[in-house]
């Protein structure tokens, strides 16, 4: 839903799986979400831009 964000740990990927840390943002006016992966904590990384 546009205006929204979220952040959290996940485990990405079926073979060769990987914990990271998922930032997750759709801003108002964009037709799609931003989805990116770090090794940050989710309260050291924002998905701000």
């Amino acid at each position: 839903m546009p205006g929204t964000s979220w952040s959290g740990r996940i485990i990405c990927f079926v073979t060769n799986p990987v914990e990271c840390t998922l930032l997750a943002r759709w801003d108002i006016g964009y037709k799609n979400s931003w989805l990116i992966l770090t090794d940050l904590e989710p309260t050291r990384a924002s998905a701000l831009w």
